[in-house]
């Protein structure tokens, strides 16, 4: 628990940016709607058992919802989650950025006060980097079958996340945290460790769920550990506070690289064959 942290350790997640990690977020939301539906996957091979899997899935993940409180970006992956179910059973082409956009009006339809949230504008803004840099770079690469594609999705996401956050970061708090980039990808991953084996370790009788306690905990060490080191880089760091302008301007500057990505297409190549 966050609240039996040393002081110093829960200091070191302040400083390099992380400290959504130890909060109840959307990433978790992510983590814990796959491994619910890793569990459902027998459910998935009977007639129908696919949308009774989703069900299930959306169901469980909104009581964690509730249970955890509630907080915008909580609510925000969750709605994303529901509305990406949605969208898969019922056969329509899902786009992500649409169903951001839903989402999020969704939301603002329910609570305008809202929009002054920074967690919220910085889990919209997390979300935006993930689906205009992140996604369209993950298709590219998987056409290129790389191997370690899970690994390499983990980086992508928590970059391009990061990236997008950066900015708004810098305005609201006046620092801006280079480790924070470098070292993200590594939490992300022992994030997922710890909330997934977690999650085992919650749900299996006790001897069944030793193995994954264990690992669990070598994985919370492990990613405390990077944090603490990352902190103690001096030179990772700028303090110096973003003008709500020139904000503006990075994020414009990131729509138009979005606009010139999207408006590139990769050559294809064809093979002419001559019969001799």
């Amino acid at each position: 628990s966050r609240y039996n942290m040393p002081a110093a350790l829960r200091t070191s997640y302040s400083v390099t940016g992380l400290s959504h990690i130890l909060a109840v977020s959307g990433l978790h939301i992510g983590i814990i709607f796959l491994v619910i539906n890793l569990l459902l996957v027998p459910l998935r091979i009977i007639h129908h058992g696919h949308i009774v899997a989703d069900i299930l899935a959306v169901a469980v993940m909104w009581l964690f919802v509730v249970i955890s409180g509630a907080s915008p970006s909580v609510v925000r992956a969750a709605l994303m989650f529901s509305v990406l179910r949605l969208f898969i059973n019922s056969t329509a082409q899902y786009h992500s950025i649409n169903t951001l956009a839903v989402v999020v009006f969704i939301m603002l339809l329910y609570n305008p006060q809202m929009l002054y949230d920074i967690s919220f504008q910085l889990s919209v803004l997390a979300v935006m980097g993930i689906v205009l840099w992140g996604v369209p770079l993950l298709s590219i690469l998987g056409r290129r079958q790389i191997p370690g594609m899970s690994i390499i999705t983990t980086v992508v996401v928590s970059l391009t996340a990061t990236l997008w956050s950066m900015p708004l970061v810098a305005h609201a708090f006046s620092q801006v945290c280079f480790v924070n980039v470098i070292i993200s990808p590594v939490v992300f991953i022992t994030a997922y460790v710890v909330v997934g084996f977690g999650i085992f370790a919650l749900v299996l009788p006790e001897v069944l769920a030793l193995p994954f306690a264990r690992v669990m905990e070598a994985a919370a060490m492990f990613q405390n550990d990077v944090v603490a080191r990352g902190a103690e880089w001096g030179y990772g760091f700028m303090m110096g506070s973003l003008s709500a302008w020139e904000m503006v301007v990075i994020y414009a500057l990131f729509a138009l690289i979005t606009l010139v990505g999207c408006s590139w297409e990769e050559k294809k190549m064809i093979t002419l064959h001559i019969n001799e």
